[in-house]
């Protein structure tokens, strides 16, 4: 589970910090505490997480700015305000749960509860991606991507309506954030484990795989037997 913590507050966040250390029960592989809006929405622009807890006041921004600009069901949230006047409006946002400050232990365990009830224990399946392109952020639906190639440092997304977008991001990353649907098949390269119709031979003992759209890309020896032997 990769957790964001947002707040201005550093007390308030060390304090959901030690709440989540105290009674979090899935593994947590990263956890960071951020004190503004923006750097929040750069962070979530890199770094694909499985949860938030959320101010909605921080400084002169709103909680609300973040959860507008991000890829809707890329993660799930959890509200930690002092202003429960917020809690309609975010709830139209589809939150986990609103929990009010001071925190409480035993309402904070009852969010967690919640969480688990929306079916988080593995992550979350994401239904779009957040990514930074030159003139700000492009949301994509995850439906509608077909695979993804290494590019030297950055990494070319394509979409079965043929577009590219071009982003700074290692395979491993967006790896991890496309989910179980998509297969690592080579180093450089993820596809739609569905979409792979054919394994080719090549060249010096290679192998490549086609797609429903005829397009080709290659093939490791590793993925080709697990592909063989249905064991992906």
């Amino acid at each position: 589970m990769h957790i964001l913590i947002v707040d201005d507050e550093p007390p308030a966040a060390r304090r959901v910090q030690r709440l989540i250390q105290e009674h979090f029960q899935e593994p947590v592989e990263s956890l960071k505490i951020l004190h503004g809006v923006e750097p929040a929405i750069y962070y979530l622009q890199e770094h694909p997480v499985d949860l938030v807890f959320l101010d909605l006041e921080i400084a002169e921004n709103s909680g609300f700015d973040l959860l507008q600009s991000a890829a809707r069901g890329s993660f799930h949230t959890i509200i930690v305000s002092g202003h429960p006047e917020g809690a309609l409006q975010a709830f139209d946002h589809e939150v986990v749960d609103f929990v009010t400050k001071p925190v409480n232990p035993e309402r904070f365990k009852k969010a967690l509860e919640r969480l688990r009830n929306a079916g988080s224990s593995r992550g979350v399946q994401r239904k779009s991606i957040s990514l930074p392109v030159d003139d700000g952020t492009a949301i994509v639906d995850i439906d509608n991507i077909e695979f993804v190639r290494s590019d030297g440092n950055y990494c070319v997304l394509e979409t079965y309506d043929n577009r590219q977008f071009r982003i700074r991001k290692s395979l491993a990353q967006m790896e991890r954030e496309l989910g179980s649907m998509f297969l690592r098949i080579h180093k450089s390269c993820i596809v739609r484990e569905a979409d792979i119709v054919h394994i080719l031979s090549a060249s010096n003992n290679t192998f490549l795989a086609e797609l429903r759209s005829k397009k080709r890309l290659p093939l490791s020896r590793s993925v080709r037997e697990d592909l063989r032997s249905g064991h992906p």
